[in-house]
């Protein structure tokens, strides 16, 4: 079942029996909790909702057993249940059909028997990383209800230096409204001003400066982040990481497959995939597999203490990705 299959179906009222949601976006999966429990009568609601924490089969099943008192619906939410609560929901009969049942996993549930059984059934809720247009307009609808006008060149900005992590994405656009106030518009001065960029959107920036050729800038962008005090042993990590995406998108495009094919084929962070699908695509297999080498040398300095941390990183990024082709 998709997201917006989910909705519909809430909407519509037409919910009942068990529900497994899952997926990075917690923003989303939070914000479809919501509405479902919006379903109940505000005045019967301490009487027909429950709360479990990591309940077993014996606990979830005799939660759900109770009716509904002076409602349509009863509503449990149940998180991070184990197994074989998971399978005991699943049982034919096992949940009433007055009944809503909630199961939550925080981040992708694993692909275990019982969750397939949820597939099959369609009953698995994936709440998928956002899109950078999705990430857009929740940035649009935070703009809208705070009155502050922000513009679409701005929001893709901040995506690009937040990530699209939904709270993350919620509470800088909430910042950057207050810190505008209510009938002004969001500036880049702002920007600049109040929010600091994530390690990884930071390491899309920097990669991207060196692949084009923009030492200087690039340097520039390194010192900043070392002033913020950022690792470079983690900044490290996350290049090689996106490097070796890198190297598979290649792969992929070089296969005949299209930017967003290869960045669908690479899975993981929507947003990370498609910017590393980019990336691939303007440069060539052997200065990815250049750039790889480079780093793993940087992660084998580090270790061994045989240059400090800073200098190896920069050895990396000088050596692997220093020349443009």
């Amino acid at each position: 079942m998709t997201e917006s299959d989910f909705y519909k179906a809430t909407q519509s009222a037409a919910l009942s029996g068990p529900y497994l949601l899952h997926g990075e976006e917690e923003l989303t999966k939070a914000d479809a909790l919501r509405r479902v429990l919006a379903l109940l009568d505000e005045g019967m609601r301490e009487m027909n909702y429950t709360r479990l924490i990591a309940p077993d089969a014996r606990a979830l099943l005799e939660s759900c057993a109770t009716l509904p008192l002076f409602d349509r619906f009863r509503i449990v939410v149940a998180t991070e249940p184990d197994e074989d609560a998971l399978s005991a929901a699943l049982a034919p009969g096992a949940i009433p059909p007055e009944t809503i049942l909630l199961l939550l996993r925080r981040g992708k549930a694993k692909d275990s028997k019982t969750v397939k059984a949820f597939v099959t059934e369609n009953r698995a809720v994936e709440f998928a990383p956002l899109t950078e247009d999705r990430a857009m307009k929740l940035i649009a609808r935070v703009a809208v209800g705070a009155g502050v006008e922000f513009s679409p060149a701005l929001a893709r900005d901040l995506v690009q230096r937040v990530g699209t992590s939904g709270h993350t994405l919620q509470n800088e656009a909430e910042k950057l409204c207050a810190y505008a106030g209510q009938g002004a518009a969001v500036t880049k001065a702002m920007l600049d001003k109040c929010v600091v960029s994530s390690e990884e959107a930071d390491v899309f920036n920097l990669l991207k400066l060196f692949l084009r050729g923009k030492q200087k800038e690039g340097l520039a962008l390194l010192r900043l982040l070392q002033q913020q005090g950022k690792s470079a042993m983690q900044l490290a990590h996350i290049i090689v990481g996106n490097l070796r995406q890198m190297a598979q998108a290649r792969a992929y495009l070089d296969a005949g497959n299209s930017v967003s094919q290869a960045a669908s084929l690479l899975g993981g962070n929507a947003y990370g995939a498609q910017k590393n699908a980019e990336a691939a695509k303007a440069t060539s297999a052997a200065r990815i597999q250049t750039a790889l080498a480079r780093m793993a040398e940087v992660d084998f300095y580090q270790k061994q203490g045989k240059k400090k941390d800073a200098d190896a990183l920069l050895w990396g990024l000088l050596t692997g990705l220093g020349e443009r082709e």
